[in-house]
């Protein structure tokens, strides 16, 4: 499946408002999903994963990050 510009353009405005870890895992999701066609949630997923294995952050905290990076992420198959 190839993402129109203009899906990409909407995404990255949403992605504006992110930072840290939610931005990063955002940007991961992105290529995931546009050059791997991962599903959302693996996308998301296979970038927060690992970090919480090591500690890095809680179940919660994870799973905001990625519920926030996943809003963006959503817009680029919102057409």
């Amino acid at each position: 499946m190839v993402v129109g510009l203009a899906d990409r353009a909407a995404a990255d405005e949403c992605a504006k408002g992110l930072s840290g870890e939610t931005l990063k895992t955002y940007r991961y999701g992105v290529v995931a999903v546009e050059k791997n066609n991962a599903t959302l949630g693996n996308a998301v997923r296979r970038y927060l994963e690992p970090k919480y294995n090591k500690g890095e952050f809680s179940e919660a905290e994870g799973r905001k990050m990625g519920e926030a990076a996943a809003k963006c992420i959503r817009l680029l198959h919102a057409k």
